[in-house]
């Protein structure tokens, strides 16, 4: 009231709050100013005093005079690192605003990783705080599980907590490994050993129980493979038997194993060769595909391991060259059906000759398009 001072306009020669002047308002009424913009000075949160002054006094300070400034929600912009091992610890800085909660200090109450169903605390009280950054929080290795976790800032004097949004802290399971492999070729009716090694963060995992699955060239699944549990070093290995490999061509194989929540796949793929030819060496992948996923080479096999270089040459029916390699002793003799330019030969029906100290040995091979 008597903002005219008993005049007929306005009187009023100040606005303030808490003696920061208001310069921009409008005095509509001799009860009333209007459009009066409150100063964005004015950072902290509290009350303040609303003070009008005019040629016929200035307004007392009572209760109802109060203009209060609420803290803002805080706001969580990013957390660094963002990702980390399942039953691994990590000092953390999370950035955003408001942890002071519209104060000169910090208003922060509680830090943590919440994914829905699992809730883990935040370390906050040895981390720095300012209103943009909490720095060396730590996240313990305690209840740290595999997933998606919202992080979230409670600040009190009534900032809260803040809202959760795209950014998510990933707690991901350890890095499980997985190999198998097996050789090249084996003879026809021999038994084959496919060897395989599980690791977890690098180090061999013992005590994983393994499944083998064999698949012959007919897609029959090899019966009888039994389960194999990893030894100290996370090595493990499964024998298949003679009597399932009297087929010859590519036999592929997969082992399965599943650790700290995580399940591994391992595949490959060996040749079981023909019964052996004239010169004591066997075929495997006698028919065979250039560049294609299996049955891809053909392999040469000795009986007798030879002592010296293994020459391999292949040619055409007419006699042409197309390809000779040279293989030590010990060596998988194999080819891929590739020219010494890397381009893929022609179709069809070719000629083979190996040469080993004194002993020759030939036969045919088919590419297949």
């Amino acid at each position: 009231t008597n903002f005219y001072a008993g005049t007929g306009g306005s009187q009023v020669t100040a606005v303030s709050i808490s003696g920061t002047a208001i310069t921009s308002f409008s005095v509509i009424s001799d009860v009333s100013i209007a459009s009066a913009i409150i100063p964005s000075g004015l950072p902290v949160a509290n009350t303040y005093n609303i003070v009008v002054s005019t040629t016929g006094g200035t307004s007392t300070i009572s209760s109802s005079t109060k203009f209060t400034v609420t803290p803002a929600r805080p706001v969580v912009s990013s957390i660094t690192p963002a990702t980390q091992q399942v039953n691994k610890g990590v000092t953390v800085t999370i950035a955003g605003t408001g942890f002071f909660g519209g104060t000169g200090t910090s208003n922060v109450t509680a830090v943590s990783l919440n994914s829905g169903s699992t809730t883990i605390t935040i370390n906050y009280a040895v981390a720095t705080v300012t209103d943009t950054s909490i720095s060396g929080a730590v996240i313990t290795n305690v209840g740290l599980v595999a997933g998606n976790f919202d992080v979230f800032v409670s600040v009190g004097n009534g900032a809260g907590t803040n809202l959760a949004s795209s950014l998510k802290f990933v707690v991901t399971g350890l890095n499980v490994s997985l190999t198998a492999s097996a050789p090249a070729s084996v003879p026809n009716g021999k038994s084959v050993t496919i060897t395989a090694n599980m690791s977890t963060g690098g180090v061999g995992t013992s005590s994983v129980t393994l499944t083998c699955i064999c698949t012959k060239p007919t897609k029959a699944t090899i019966t009888g493979i039994a389960n194999q549990v990893t030894d100290g070093s996370g090595n493990a290995a499964f024998v298949i038997s003679s009597t399932n490999l009297t087929t010859a061509g590519d036999y592929t194989f997969s082992v399965i194993g599943s650790t700290s929540g995580t399940t591994a796949t391992a595949t490959g793929d060996f040749m079981v060769a023909e019964a052996p030819k004239a010169g004591d060496v066997s075929v495997a992948g006698k028919v065979f595909t250039p560049g294609k996923g299996l049955n891809n080479k053909v392999v040469f096999s000795y009986t007798s391991a030879p002592t010296d270089n293994v020459e391999l040459s292949v040619y055409t029916l007419k006699g042409r060259l197309i390809r000779k390699l040279t293989f030590a002793p010990g060596a998988t003799v194999q080819w891929d059906g590739t020219d010494a330019s890397g381009n893929v030969s022609e179709g069809g029906i070719l000629l083979w000759k190996l040469k080993t100290g004194s002993k020759v040995s030939g036969g045919t091979i088919v590419i297949a398009k």
